[in-house]
């Protein structure tokens, strides 16, 4: 379960400067892999509303979905560069997306997946493939600078 959360710079006494790094280290591979799930989540079943929009009754809840999509894809790729793991912005945006999502659901004939085994072994995939691919990053870019 990691080192627990707000230890990082207690222990290294510095930031990691990727919040899907300082959530694997904090909140262990359990947390990581939900920390990493939740933005997967939201980001594809935003994606994969496109094939959908034509049963979505409400034009505005359409015409917000790509907006709503660069801002999740803008949000991960900031927080590939800043430590922000536990502040609100960063769940409020979950929560907007989660609300999006709700919204879009009640429209009949649009399926949002719903959250079972099937969507829990892809976020444990996805979480596992971050993990490794952040791991590769960080030897590559440590044996480049040292």
């Amino acid at each position: 379960f990691g080192i627990g959360m707000n230890n990082y710079v207690e222990e290294t006494h510095h930031v990691a400067h990727n919040s899907f790094v300082h959530a694997f280290v904090e909140l262990g591979l359990f947390g990581g892999i939900m920390f990493v799930g939740v933005y997967y989540y939201a980001i594809s079943q935003l994606w994969s509303l496109r094939k959908q929009q034509e049963l979505i009754e409400d034009d505005q809840l359409v015409r917000l979905r790509p907006f709503l999509l660069a801002v999740f894809c803008g949000e991960v790729v900031g927080l590939m560069s800043i430590s922000r793991c536990y502040i609100l912005p960063t769940y409020m945006l979950l929560g907007i997306g989660a609300v999006y999502l709700s919204l879009v659901s009640r429209s009949p004939g649009v399926v949002v997946a719903d959250f079972g085994r099937k969507t829990i072994v892809r976020l444990t995939q996805v979480g596992l493939l971050v993990l490794v691919a952040l791991y590769a990053y960080t030897k590559y870019k440590l044996r480049l600078s040292g």
